[in-house]
């Protein structure tokens, strides 16, 4: 039972401890990464890219490749989403263009309808919101 770095978020070493991803600490204990802080800076990373680099650096390291499935890449969307600053809402609204809607962001993106930081970032949050409610035929 060790844990096996795979990235670094934010400073932080993110990896797989039993098929789990945590984030470690500097004094070497180890959280859920859903939990971590660093997890939001993912979100400066390119959507398009994210998973093949994923991928690639689970290989470099001789992991399984299916542990990428189970990253908690919407936990970082939903973070930022919520995060109180223009930065991260807008990269997280990047994330939600790029990969689609999905239910478990539309209370978090319909929140950021009313209550986004700036005006710019309650524009684009209304427009997907419009793009889900239209998929979702609610429009």
């Amino acid at each position: 039972m060790s844990f096996h770095e795979v990235r670094a978020l934010g400073g932080c070493p993110v990896g797989l401890l039993d098929g789990v991803w945590m984030a470690q600490s500097p004094d070497g204990t180890c959280r859920q990464l859903e939990a971590s802080q660093s997890l939001v800076t993912l979100l400066e990373h390119e959507p398009a890219t994210f998973w093949d680099t994923l991928a690639s650096d689970l290989d470099t390291r001789n992991l399984d490749a299916p542990a990428a499935a189970s990253f908690p890449l919407m936990a970082s969307v939903r973070m930022g989403l919520n995060w109180p600053s223009e930065y991260w809402q807008g990269h997280a609204l990047r994330w939600v263009a790029a990969l689609g809607l999905s239910n478990d962001v539309i209370p978090e993106l319909e929140r950021l309808v009313t209550e986004g930081r700036t005006q710019h970032l309650r524009h684009r949050a209304r427009k997907l919101a419009r793009c889900y409610q239209v998929k979702d035929g609610t429009a």
